[in-house]
């Protein structure tokens, strides 16, 4: 079944819908869990929490992008149920790394205080990332949406993993001159 197609099941309020969702979507809701959680219980959790968000979110949006909606909920998701299990007191992972890696370069340290900066850089970030080669823009997207490991995007592209933190410091200090000269304060 094709998204457009899922998304009326959804719209029309038919409990169909989250099986072909399911159907369709779970091995990409399973990966950014896993990626997240590493608890096969906490994916679990997460996978049907996401599901359930899908149901009540649809109506009234209707997403473009079945996928990417679905992968955004089902990330944002996962990083709930992160933050409620892994509180800086019980130690840092890879989650709050990845975060550290960027987080000079997408705040001033003051919250971005309107919707429209917010989706200016956005919109900068995405240009960005257009503009990079195929292979450095997925293994940034993987680092920093899916938030695999430098380890796994190391064997995911048969590379050392010191080559990989390499690129991935060129790409964000690339990201950062980017922002600079679009009028971004970093």
């Amino acid at each position: 079944m094709d998204d457009n197609e899922i998304v009326q099941l959804f719209l029309r309020r038919y409990e169909r819908a989250l099986n072909e969702l399911q159907i369709k979507y779970e091995r990409l809701c399973r990966s950014i869990a896993e990626n997240i959680l590493k608890s096969r219980t906490d994916v679990e959790e997460s996978v049907n929490d996401a599901y359930l968000k899908v149901w009540n979110s649809i109506p009234p949006y209707e997403p473009k992008s079945l996928a990417a909606f679905v992968a955004k909920i089902a990330k944002n998701t996962a990083l709930d149920i992160y933050d409620v299990y892994h509180a800086e007191k019980r130690g840092r992972g890879d989650i709050p790394i990845s975060f550290d890696e960027l987080g000079d370069l997408v705040s001033n340290g003051s919250s971005v205080e309107s919707g429209a900066e917010t989706r200016e850089l956005l919109a900068a970030i995405n240009g960005f990332l257009s503009s990079l080669s195929g292979e450095k823009r997925r293994m940034f997207v993987n680092r920093y949406w899916y938030f695999y490991s430098t380890a796994e995007l190391a064997d995911m592209y048969g590379i050392r993993e010191h080559s990989i933190i390499v690129s991935l410091a060129r790409t964000r200090k690339a990201l950062k001159e980017y922002l600079r000269k679009r009028g971004f304060e970093i």
